[in-house]
């Protein structure tokens, strides 16, 4: 059976695990490969996506190439109810309240 994004995260309390914050604001498309190339090479157990504005709509581009490239769980870390997208497999929603 699958584990759950919570079920890891629950089980993850004892073990040291690795979370990066992707903000598509702050990174350039450009630069998206860049970043997916280093992460390649380091043991990152789970992918935040989002920031405290989201002015441009680079967010479901940004987490369907991330997806497309990793096999991480891509976790939505929304600064507003704008930010929400369905490509992800998760979100964080006391980043909300």
């Amino acid at each position: 059976m699958k584990t759950s994004i919570l079920q890891s995260m629950q089980a993850a309390k004892s073990q040291k695990k690795l979370a990066i914050l992707v903000d598509p604001d702050s990174l350039k498309l450009k630069h998206l490969d860049v970043l997916i190339r280093q992460l390649q090479k380091v043991a990152v157990d789970y992918l935040f996506v989002g920031g405290s504005l989201i002015l441009e709509d680079q967010l479901h581009y940004c987490i369907q190439q991330l997806k497309r490239a990793l096999n991480l769980p891509v976790i939505l870390f929304p600064g507003s109810p704008l930010q929400v997208s369905k490509e992800a497999d998760g979100i964080l929603f006391l980043s909300l309240i």
